[in-house]
């Protein structure tokens, strides 16, 4: 009978172990999948015909890329989700801003030649605008092709 009395506080013992060591096994698989994305915010005010400073995006990232214009009367939206091949190119999957008939357009391609439009980010979709550009393989600019001065911002997380 005294062996008896003293089997269960091992056994208690050695499902506290067991389960520990579970614990500590989830927490170190989640802790590894977790991270905390970073972003940037380009801000631009461009002149027609003006680009703004290239922007290098960090490669082999997800990157979300969201563009839009804040000028009265010409105010869009546009996005893309991006990679960055470095030293070969920039690839894109995304959305235009809408047009006069209200409905966005679908964008997409990969190039790493100077003035391929990514997106489009501005009301004319379609017309003169505003634009995110390829650079060159590892950046891209925003471009104001528009009759007049532009202001918004550029926002990249990643």
């Amino acid at each position: 009978m005294i062996a008896y009395d003293k089997l269960p506080r091992p056994l208690g013992l050695l499902v506290a172990a067991i389960v520990g060591a579970l614990a500590v096994m989830v927490t170190v698989n989640v802790s590894a999948v977790s991270t905390t994305p970073n972003a940037a915010v380009y801000p631009f005010s461009l002149k027609t015909g003006a680009s703004s400073t290239p922007v290098n995006p960090p490669a082999d990232h997800t990157i979300m890329l969201i563009g839009t214009s804040t000028t009265a009367g010409d105010r869009g939206t546009g996005f893309v989700s991006l990679e960055h091949a470095s030293g070969q190119f920039l690839e894109w999957t995304g959305l235009n801003s809408v047009n006069a008939g209200g409905a966005p357009t679908i964008t997409g391609g990969f190039s790493g030649t100077a003035g391929t439009h990514i997106v489009q980010i501005d009301f004319n979709s379609g017309g003169p605008g505003v634009f995110i550009n390829v650079n060159s393989a590892d950046t891209f600019v925003v471009t104001n092709t528009n009759s007049f001065s532009v202001t918004g911002s550029v926002l990249m997380i990643y």
